[in-house]
This record gives C-alpha cells, structure tokens and sequence, in this order.
C-alpha cells in the first residue's frame, strides 16, 4: 500500500494541542564526548566544559587535544589513531602520545582506527586488515609498556565490521593486544542491545565502549525515547564502561537528522543537550530556538513537547503511485479544506488559495523510498512591505538552506529575470549552486519578437541563471478546464519547443516537464549515492521531518510555523552513519600566505631601491633620480616569479606537505567514491581527439588502442563512450593514406570529422580558411559544429511509441546527409560525431589509464560546479635521447610545481588536454558564429553555428578555463593517477623552441593589442580586463601574472645583457645605485634555481611521495647544464615572438612532431644554418665586439671588467651553443 499524506498549513495561526510525552532520564559517570571545535561556533566549546557536567572524557579523532581544551583538566582526553600513517615506519603518533604523557597529560586509554572497514568517502580510514597489523603492532602496541589501555579498531555495525575485525585479529598473529572494544552504532535500541551482545560473544571478558551512537533520521520524540531507553541501558550494563552520544552539533549541520543534535541552529542545549550533561530540559527543539512553554523543571525531566497540528488530508494507494496521480491528491485535498486551486483569473480572487499557503506531500511506502514535496507561496503575490511577505520569504529560506534539499528556482520567462527575487535567495541559499535547479516558465507566453532575449537569457549569454536549468510550457486555461492528460500536455509541450528558435536548447534535453523530471530523478540519486549507508537509510527510512521554521522577528503576528508529517510504519536500518557524503572540500590558506610574502619581498626590493635614491637625493639634491621610478611596474612584473620561487623553496624545504594527500577544492588528491551502473544511468562520454598528419601506426593506432581499453572498463560498470578524432590531416595527405584512416576508423567504431585544407585565395567553394596561428581550436570548432548540426536536425524528427535503434541510426544517417550536402561536400564525415555529457580532450600521442572514465565520471557528477577536471600527466617517451629526457625532466618539474600549487589552494590550470570538460559547460560559454568576417561572408560557413575554442587566441586554453570560471564554474586538478595519463614531448629542440615561442606569444596576446591598435582600442585586451574583474582568487592572479611576467623577463634578458655590457663597461661606479648589475642578477638566479631550486625540487618528491632523497636530487642537478644552456639560448626567440605579436608581424607554428624523424649531421646542419643563421650572425657579431672591447677599444674606452663580459658572453654561448649541444641528431654520421 503507497500511503501520501497531503498539508496544507496557512500563513496564519495555528490551532495547536499538546500531547504530553514522559520519560525518565538517568545520569551517568560513564558518559563521555565526541567533539572537533566549529571555528565558526567559538561559543559552543565553552558548553561542554561547564561545571556541573556529567561528562568525564572525550575525544576528536587525533592524537592530541584540540587547541581549545589544551589546557582542559575537567575532561580526560583520549587520543586516536584515525587511520594510517604516511608510511609503515611512520611512528609519529606513538611519538605524539609519549611526548604528551611525558609532558604530564593524564592519558589512560587509547583508540585505534575509526570505521577501517568503511570507505573515506563514508568517513571511514578505508584500512587492509593486514595493513592495520602492521600499523598496530608500530604505532600502539609499544603504548601498552606505558600503562595505557588499548582499544580495538571501531568498525562499523554493519556484518562486515565483524568479519574485518577477524581478519584484523588473524593478521596480527598474536601480537594486538586491545583492552576494550569500541561500538559504533546508529539505528533502533533492540539493534543496539543484539550488537553489543554478539560483540561479548566474540570478545568474552573485554569491556565495551559505545563510541558513536544515535538514532539516525527519526522523529523527535522517538529520537528522544531513544536516547534515554539507551542511557538507562547503558548505565546498567557492568561490561559498558564508557559510552559518547553521537551529537554534538547544531542541528543544521548533522548529517544523521536534526533531532540527534544537541545543540539546536542558534547553539541552544536540545533536551537530550541538556540531559547528556546532566542538566533540565530545555524545551528547545533541534533546528530553531523557540522554547516551548509548560516545561517541567525537575530531574529526572518530564518535558511536555508541543506537537504543531495542520490540516491533513490522506490517500491511500493499493499499487504504484505515478506523478500522474499527484495532481488529481491536491484537487481532492484542495475540495476537502475548501481552498481554491486558483486555476483561472477569476478563481485568483479568491480568499484562501492553494498558492497562499505551504503544501507539503509526504509519499512513502514499501516500494517507495521516503520523499517530500514542499511547495511554498511565491514572493510576488504581496506588496513588499507586507508581514505575510516576511514570513514567506523567512519560510523559503528555512526549507531550502537545508543541505538535502534539492532547490528548484522558478523565474518567469515574461518578467524581468533579473528583478525577480527567487533566484536571489536560492544562491543565497546554496553558494556553491550545486542543489540549484532552475525552471524557466511560461516560456508560450513570451512575445515572438521578445523570445531571443530569453534564449539569451537560458543561455546564458546575459545573465547567468545557474546550472542546471529547464525550460517548460504553461498549461493554458483551456487545457486546464479540459482536464487533458499528462501525454496532451507533454505532447503540445514538446512541439512548441520543436519549434526552429527553441531547437538548440531542446538539443541539450533543458526543456519541457519529462526532461524536467527525469533531471530531479538523477539528482535525487546522486544526492543519495553519496554513501550507500545513506541510501540504505533512506530507502527503509518512513519519513522525514521538515525542520521547524521560526521567524523571531514577526512573532507577533505568528507565533509558529510547522510542517509535521508522520507515518505509520516504523522500518530501521542499522547501519553506520557517521559521515552521509563526501567529505567537504576546503580551500587551503598556504597559497594565499605564499602569494602574501612573496607580493611583500616584491614590493621590500622596490623599497630598498627607494630607499636609495631618496639617500642620493638628499645628498646630491637631484630629483630627475624620481624618473627611475618609472620602472618600478616592470620591475614588479619581471620580478614577481623570482620572488615567489623563493618563498616556495623556503615552505617546500620546512612546510607542510599534508595537503598534497587530501581532496580540497581545486585539487583531488584521492578518487572519489565510484557511481554504480546497476542503481544510475552513467553518463556518455566523448573523447575528443584533434589530430594532424602523424603515423597512423606509430602515433594514432596506440592511442586509440590506450582510449579503447578505458571505454571497455568503463563499459563494464553501465557506462557508454566514444572516440570523435578532429582530422586535420585527412584532406592533405596521400589518397591511399586517407583511406588508410578512414578504415581504421571504421574498424574501432569511431566517428570523425576532416575539414578542407587551407586555401585562403581559392575561389567558390574552394577557399577555405583554417584561422588560427595554432590551428587546433578551429580544428576542434568546425568538429563540434557539424556535430551540432546534425543534432539540430535529430531533434526536429518525431519519435513515435514503436521507434527503434534501427529506426535511430537510420534518422542520424539521413541527418548527416543533409548536413553534409549543405556543406557542399567540403566535410568529410564518418561514424557517430555526437557529443555525450562530457569531453575527454586527448592528444593524438597520449596514453590514458583504464580506469580513468569511471573515476573522473563520478567526480564530476558529484560536483556540478566543475567544468575542467585537468589530470597530472607523466611522459611516454619516444626515444632514449639526451634531449627528449632533460624534456621529461623538465615537464615533471612543472607538473610536480602545479600539483604543489593547487594543492596549497591555488586554481588549478587548465593545459588544454588530458582533461575532462563538461559539455553542458562548454556550450554556456559558446559563442554563435554570425558567419560574417571582416565584412564578408566567412567561406569556411555555409549556416551559422556555434564556436567554442577561441580561434584568435594562442592560448585557447587559459581563454577558455577564464571564460568558465567568470561564470562561477571551477577547475579542478586530479592527481589520482599519479603518471596513468601519459603525453609526449618535444623530441626535437625545435619543436621545444616552438613551444616556448607560442607560449609567450599567447602571454603578450592575453594582456596587449598590438600597438597598431592601441589608439582605437587601448593598451590592454578585453580578456585581460576580463581576467583582471573576474572572481578568480587575488592569490591566483598575482600567480597567473607571475607566470606571464617570466616570458617578459627572459625575452628581455638578451637586450639587458647587452645594454650591461656597455653600461658597466664604461659607466661603473657612476651608474645610479638604484641600477642592479647583470652579473649580480645572474648570481641571485643561480642560487635560487639551480641550486635552491633543484634542492626543495628533491626534497618535495621525498616528503610527499616517500622516494629516494639522493636518487632524486641526482635526477635534478644531472640536467643543471642542459636546462643552464636551453633556458640561457631562447632569449631572443621569446622576445622575437613578443614582438611579432606587438608589430603586428605575421608568425604562425605548426603541428608538433609526434615520431621519429630519419635525418642525419648534413641534414641537421642545412636546419640549423636555415632557422638560426640570425641568431648565429648576431652571436658572431657580438663575440667580435666583446674581443674588440678588450683589445682593440681605444684604452679609456676599453670593457675588460669580468662582471660586465660574463653576463653577456653566457647569453651568446647558449645561443650558439642550443640548436648544436642540445641536438642529438648530429651525432648521426649516415646518409
């Protein structure tokens, strides 16, 4: 039988009744505390340490006392081993614990491992019983030769605690030793009393103690029959010598039901508060402050307990309950309580409707997990100012801040969206957004030429709404009075938004009721999944109660607000709940300190400079000295990286590496708790792979055969994923090689897309513009759009109730067809191009692990608000070559460098591959392509679509990970992996000098336009002001800008060198004291890179993963001459491409070698004498100087000083010195 329970309670006064409910209530010397200090409550430590208490001991999960009760002596602190240490021969707790108990703290008794047979993402250490034995027998076992009492591991209830427990005890091979064993329990007294028997039929002779319990998601007054029922029990029972009530909280933040709590929202004593410490009761009820009158004083208590009475109306079901059905309870609810549905103008006139009052639908039965549906008045229907105004909108504030509720934010569609006060308060409610879910109504009613806004609007191109969001159809008055089924209104629903302006929003399933529905069910689900103790819970739990609402500031006009709702039955899980989801993921505070001292030596150095010249001009009296000031800007840009470098060698050699092991906000150092195919619908994944005119055989097969063993495991857990290559080479090469690929990508089921060549001066269909300096984004652009062509055209096709798979591959075949011939035959297409709900961006020469889709899959589905989960990558080597190893060297040293940055709290970066994108994300921040280009038509369109990737930026990457985050969206960086994801480097030092080219190239494009522009435009770009105003952290900024500041600083290193050389050279001594040599800049660098760098770089990897300290610092200073010599020689390559972009010169790169080129010393000498004969000419001209300066210069005007030649001469010997030492191919002596 399906029981709902439909309440309607009236913004007005209630009548209530009293019904009295007595219990005893007993004290105890046994009772103890489970408590880790709330920074944000600092008055709620002082509550449990009042005199009078009965409480005797507590504890906090660690091995020392929380700072607030350091100096506590009233409580006994017991300190924990939570779970395991950093490694095996860690003894850091048994050091913690005999420092205390030799520093004098009372310390009896000693804990071991909480829940290790539960996972983390539950709150549990997630331990091997064997690997616990081994940490046991280390860590506490030693404890007991200083008298301490040891307690077992604390398991969970649930069956399988036992049987950890067991094999704990067969691993250790005699040699644990445990005093007592403590008890975590959450579910029905007679559950706890079997347990604590079967755990002395197992232990005969050990004392217990009860360190968790609660009756988890119950009613009030069965919670508090609970709780005393237990508390007499336990008082009586000789094997239970110390117990802690699981409690200790504001109500709001519990995560096993307000009732549990002791303290209620505002940190008032609950009753059970006050009885626990041996106090009256209090009358408080969990999650408000009212004080219920009528509340007797005496010990033992005998609390009257108001019970809120509404109007009722209950419906009996015998079979399955639908949707359907919930309409048809709230007519017959509506006629038995004699309130107006309102569904007609004239009906809105009415006294009491529907809309004016709270509606509460409680549905639960056998079949059915426990669920409500609250619907409260809306926000428009008084005039501000109004009182029953205040109360509703207090009303709303308290339902929907609650952490299990799912938050759906109304706007209408023909109103001003962002006037209306709905959304203000769910974001009010929810920061993060991710319970939000926002419905865009009366979409039919909007004007037609007023409907592009709100397309606009729900697409976020104006204002953002919040993700995700839907949009629906009225129902109009007339199908109202017609009764018509749910199937007419969906059907009519469904070809208003089939209509061509509404296509592309019904392409990414936002619209209409079913879309609608079949999101909350999956957000319902993933809200549950979050531990399965919790969906256990809440499938046998009956019912929930609405937490009661209390506004203090119109207490006069209502005196209280209660939504009540109950059943009959009473169904109980035991099992553990001592964490209902993931754990929270904070923002670390290291970065920000980071970022704090290193912009104070920044600004330390300008000071001191000032310093200076404020002494020469007070004793010379000249002020033009002031115009060096000028400098200082530049000085702290070029600066900034040096002065962070310090600061990070400093915390890297003595700071703490806890936070590399730990999931926070931007970082995810652990995986998370993985989703299961058999209870949700996984979401399809597309892998998204750009590729050129690599080796099929050599590059392209093993990476398709790496991506095709991740889609078979993920495949094996329910979910679904494809591969879709951007060929941009298919159209170029040879017509065998061509259908070479083409079979292959039949072959392995993937779909693909291959786009013309280049031909900017073709005529008719044959001119074709790849844009771009770096042809990717428009390589991944054109891919995508004909991709969302085709959909455009699947969603207009009608589907009726016999439609088949066949049926749907023959639709998506004739789609593509059309799409193609409007293409004019210039796409080539092949397989399925359909894009799923998230995008893995690969390169064409990448290795990814097998379990990568499912990990990532589940992260992402459990936190909407990220976009970019970005994988630390490791390096598959190509060849054994000096080059291409001081290369892997180098790439692990930035990935090591971002991963120590992140997980400090800065935001992660986004490389531009190896990551997962949020499709749904994605598209939020397209942009539609009017197809016009300078005036004229773009030859590359022949209908307008959507573009993704910036094509006129290098960095489409950084642009991109801006554009999302300025709509509140986050990267994040995963390092779970470890070095599972694997991409290749540069093997050539060509290809690296590339790099370096467009990577500054792309800095100068981020915060200049080119000079020729500034007088129309000004000095900085939009996406640098863009930057500059987003909400991105200031830490991450300065870091981002320090990072730019490094290109500037080494592009100009060749012009300082040389303007050093003569300013030395002939003016030293006279020179201006705030002016700092060359040679003293060049020192300053070593000690800090090559030496400090290499030092901390060794001692990070050996702190944090536990490896050899002089094995790593040998890998480190073995490349010092090869990074010494690459670093030192592209001066004048970064600089050349910094000043391409700001004259305007045209510059462009191609695709990077992904394989072996066979070239010999002859052909190696013709490219280096081709690309470098510039920089050798110069070099030449320059030694020749230096000579000269020496010994042909008249004497006076002779530079033989070592400080100013040696900073110089090091720049022309790297120079020289790059394309011959770093290049291994002219040791190849064939032909």
């Amino acid at each position: 039988m399906m029981l709902l329970q439909s309440s309607l309670v009236a913004l007005a006064l209630f009548a209530t009744s009293c019904i009295a409910i007595s219990k005893n209530f007993y004290p105890s010397s046994k009772r103890g505390l489970i408590y880790i200090p709330n920074s944000d409550f600092p008055n709620d430590d002082k509550v449990w340490v009042q005199k009078h208490s009965d409480l005797t001991w507590y504890y906090n999960y660690k091995p020392h006392p929380s700072p607030v009760y350091e100096n506590n002596t009233s409580l006994q602190f017991v300190p924990m081993l939570w779970g395991a240490p950093d490694g095996f021969d860690d003894t850091s707790f048994l050091e913690n614990v005999t420092a205390q108990i030799i520093s004098g703290r009372n310390i009896t008794y000693v804990m071991g491992f909480n829940e290790p047979d539960n996972s983390m993402a539950n709150g549990g250490s997630d331990m091997k019983p064997k690997d616990a034995a081994r940490y046991w027998i280390k860590q506490l076992e030693p404890l007991r030769k200083l008298g301490i009492s040891l307690g077992a591991p604390a398991v969970t209830g649930a069956p399988s605690g036992f049987t950890w427990l067991a094999d704990f005890v067969e691993a250790c091979k005699g040699n644990c030793t445990f005093d007592f064993i403590p008890i975590h329990w959450y579910g029905s007294f007679d559950g706890m009393a079997s347990h604590i028997a079967g755990v002395l039929d197992v232990f005969p002779g050990k004392k217990i103690w009860v360190t968790e319990f609660a009756l988890d998601f119950s009613s009030l007054a069965a919670t508090q029959d609970y709780f005393q029922t237990s508390v007499k029990y336990l008082d009586g029972n000789k094997n239970v010598t110390h117990y802690s009530y699981f409690g200790s909280f504001r109500s709001f933040t519990s995560n096993v039901g307000y009732n549990v709590s002791m303290l209620n929202s505002y940190g008032q004593l609950t009753d059970i508060g006050s009885w626990y410490l041996g106090g009256n009761a209090t009358g408080v009820i969990p999650g408000d402050n009212v004080v219920k009158p009528n509340v007797t004083a005496a010990k033992p208590s005998t609390p009257t307990l108001m019970m809120p009475c509404s109007f009722r109306f209950e419906v009996n079901y015998e079979g399955d309950l639908a949707a359907v059905n919930l309409p048809e309870i709230v007519h017959q609810a509506t006629n038995h309580m004699q309130i107006a549905t309102a569904f007609s103008d004239e009906k809105e006139q009415e006294e009491q409707q529907v809309s004016d009052n709270v509606l509460v639908m409680e549905i639960s039965g056998p079949d059915f997990f426990s669920m409500e549906i609250v619907d409260t008045p809306g926000l428009s229907s008084t005039p501000e100012g109004d009182d029953t105004q205040e109360v509703t909108r207090s009303l709303i504030m308290n339902l929907i801040k609650q952490p299990n509720t799912i938050i759906l934010s109304v706007v209408d569609a023909t109103s001003d969206m962002s006037s209306q006060e709905g959304p203000r308060l769910a974001r009010a409610a929810d920061v993060t957004g991710n319970r939000i879910v926002a419905v865009v109504t009366k979409c039919d009613l909007v004007p037609p030429e007023e409907r592009r806004f709100v397309l606009r609007a729900m697409r976020n191109k104006e204002r953002h709404l919040g993700h995700p969001w839907f949009a629906t159809r009225s129902l109009s008055s007339d199908g109202r009075d017609q009764d018509c089924t749910l199937e007419t209104r969906n059907s009519v629903e469904d070809s208003f938004f089939s209509e061509m302006e509404w296509a592309v929003l019904k392409r990414r399933r936002r619209v209409g009721a079913p879309a609608l529905k079949d999101h909350l069910k999956t957000r319902v689900n993933v809200m549950l999944r979050g531990s399965i103790d919790l969906l256990t819970t809440i499938l046998n739990t009956p019912s929930h109660s609405i937490a009661p609402i209390h506004t203090p500031s119109v207490t006069e006009k209502v005196q209280q607000i209660d939504v009540f709702a109950t059943s009959q039955e009473t169904v109980v899980a035991d099992v553990d709940l001592e964490f209902a989801s993931g754990a929270p993921r904070p923002t670390p505070l290291l970065n920000a300190v980071i970022v704090g001292l290193t912009v104070a030596i920044c600004l330390c150095l300008i000071a001191l400079g000032c310093s200076t010249m404020a002494l020469e001009i007070a004793s010379e009296g000249h002020w033009y000295r002031l115009f060096l000031l000028v400098t200082a800007p530049p000085q702290i840009i070029l600066s900034l990286f040096f002065c962070q470098a310090i600061v990070v060698t400093i915390f890297q050699m003595v700071g703490p590496v806890t936070q590399l092991k730990v999931n926070s906000k931007f970082y995810s150092a652990k995986r998370t708790k993985r989703l299961d195919g058999t209870k949700v619908l996984l979401p399809h994944v597309t892998i998204q792979c750009p590729v050129y005119k690599e080796g099929l055989e050599g590059v392209i097969r093993p990476t398709v055969q790496s991506l095709s063993a991740a889609i078979r495991n993920y495949e094996s857990f329910g979910g679904t994923a494809s591969i879709f290559i951007n060929d941009d080479g298919m159209q170029l090469v040879s017509p065998e090689e061509a259908e070479e690929r083409r079979m292959f990508y039949k072959e392995n089921n993937i779909g693909w897309v291959a786009r013309p060549g280049h031909n900017a001066n073709g005529e008719g269909i044959k001119r074709f513009i790849r844009r771009g300096k770096f042809k990717k984004a428009s390589n991944m652009n054109y891919a995508l759009g004909i991709s969302l062509k085709v959909e455009d055209k699947l969603v207009q096709i009608v589907r009726d109730e016999k439609w088949t798979q066949v049926d749907e591959d023959a639709a998506y075949q004739k789609c593509l067809d059309e799409v193609l011939s409007e293409e004019l035959g210039r796409a080539w297409v092949g397989g399925d191009i359909r894009v799923g709900d998230y995008l893995l961006l690969v390169d064409s020469d990448t290795r990814v692990p097998t379990d990568c889709l499912i990990d990532a899959v589940s992260e992402l589905e459990a936190s909407p608000r990220v976009a970019i989960l970005q994988f630390t990558s490791g390096v598959m080597n190509v060849t054994t070559s000096y080059f291409e190893s001081g290369i892997t060297f180098f790439t692990n040293l930035i990935y090591t460098a971002i991963t120590y940055a992140v997980a400090n709290g800065d935001v992660s970066p986004f490389v531009g591959h190896n990551a997962f994108i949020r499709w749904s994300a994605l598209q939020e921040v397209g942009s539609q392509d009017d197809g016009i280009i300078n005036g004229e038509k773009d030859p590359n369109a022949t209908t307008p679509y959507e573009k993704f990737w910036s094509e006129s930026h290098v960095s489409e990457d950084f642009d991109i990970s801006l554009r999302l985050q300025t709509l509140g969206y986050h990267i994040r960086l995963a390092a779970y992996c470890g070095d599972g994801f694997k991409e290749g480097v540069s093997l050539t030092v060509y290809d690296e000098l590339a790099r370096w080219e467009k990577y500054a190239y792309g800095c100068s494009e981020l915060l200049f336009w080119p000079i020729k522009d500034w007088w129309r435009h000004g000095i900085f770009t939009p996406l640098f002001k863009r930057f500059i105003m987003s909400n991105m952290p200031l830490g991450s900024k300065i870091t981002i800008m320090s990072y730019i500041g490094t290109y500037y600083a080494i592009g100009y290193s060749w012009i300082g060198s040389l303007l050093n050389y003569f300013l030395i050279g002939w003016l030293n001594g006279e020179l201006d004291h705030y002016y700092m040599s060359s040679w003293r800049v060049w020192v300053a660098l070593v000690v800090v890179f090559s030496i400090a760098g290499n030092i901390t770089l060794a001692l990070i990897r050996y702190r944090s993963q536990q490896v050899s300290l002089l094995k790593e610092l040998w890998t480190c200073f073995k490349w010092v001459a090869l990074m010494f010599v690459f670093l030192g020689g592209i001066s004048m390559h970064v600089c050349k491409a910094i000043l391409c972009h700001m004259l305007s010169i045209d510059i462009s790169w191609g695709a990077t070698s992904k394989e072996v080129e066979d070239t010999n010393f002859f052909q190696e000498i013709s490219i280096i004498i081709a690309g470098f004969k510039y920089v050798f000419i110069f070099c030449l001209a320059v030694t020749a100087l230096m000579i000269c300066g020496v010994y042909a210069f008249p004497y006076l005007w002779r530079i033989d000083e070592l400080v100013a030649i040696f900073p110089l001469a090091t720049v022309i010997f790297c120079h020289f010195f790059l394309p011959i030492a770093l290049n291994p191919n002219l040791m190849k002596f064939t032909w």
